[in-house]
């Protein structure tokens, strides 16, 4: 079969799409089929992804961290911003880990090397 992935559109070489996993299923033809409608199967996919992007870096701002961390560090505000809310809940009880944790993320920030929840560098 030559064609297109009737989900996400990728050429098809076989009876299976290479980027999606879809099959194309044997089917009898049908009365509407041998009067000339167009009928297409209706798959059952699961977790397709279409449009897939690829990022390198971070969609948060490195700048808004930082000031969140210079005026709420201790609260965590800066780790709430990135996501990272199991850490935010830390420091919200703990003052920023006793201001240690809340000075490393401060320095982390300035150098450039802090993170969002998915590991990502902050733009």
């Amino acid at each position: 079969m030559n064609g297109n992935c009737p989900l996400c559109g990728a050429p098809m070489e076989s009876d299976t799409c290479s980027y999606c996993g879809y099959t194309k299923e044997k089917e009898e033809p049908t009365l509407t089929q041998s009067v000339g409608v167009n009928v297409s199967p209706t798959p059952v996919v699961q977790n397709v992804v279409i449009n897939q992007t690829y990022r390198t870096c971070s969609d948060k701002d490195r700048w808004i961290a930082l000031l969140l961390c210079v005026f709420l560090g201790g609260f965590g505000a800066h780790r709430f911003y990135v996501g990272d809310i199991k850490m935010g809940l830390l420091y919200l009880f703990t003052c920023g880990i006793f201001g240690l944790g809340w000075l490393y993320d401060f320095v982390k920030i300035l150098l450039g090397s802090f993170r969002d929840k998915y590991g990502f560098k902050l733009q």
